[in-house]
């Protein structure tokens, strides 16, 4: 089931939401379009080249990129 546009939209915390470019489950550029616009406080990338396991093809890249992310919010740059 899917989130809810209001529900999407009520968020308040920091999201990183990475989307495969190349899922067979959603489109990536609709999935992130939306987010784009409805999460308050979203980072929102497409990784292109990444299927639907993208954890499974990128675990380092995908830490590296939760670990910027992380400091961002411990270090206050997230809203």
């Amino acid at each position: 089931r899917l989130f809810t546009d209001a529900q999407l939209r009520s968020l308040t915390l920091p999201v990183l939401a990475l989307l495969a470019g190349r899922s067979v489950m959603l489109d990536p550029d609709r999935a992130a379009a939306r987010a784009r616009n409805l999460l308050p406080h979203g980072e929102i990338e497409v990784w292109p080249q990444a299927s639907h396991a993208i954890n499974g093809e990128y675990p380092a890249e995908i830490a590296q990129r939760a670990a910027r992310f992380w400091d961002g919010v411990d270090g206050g740059e997230v809203h």
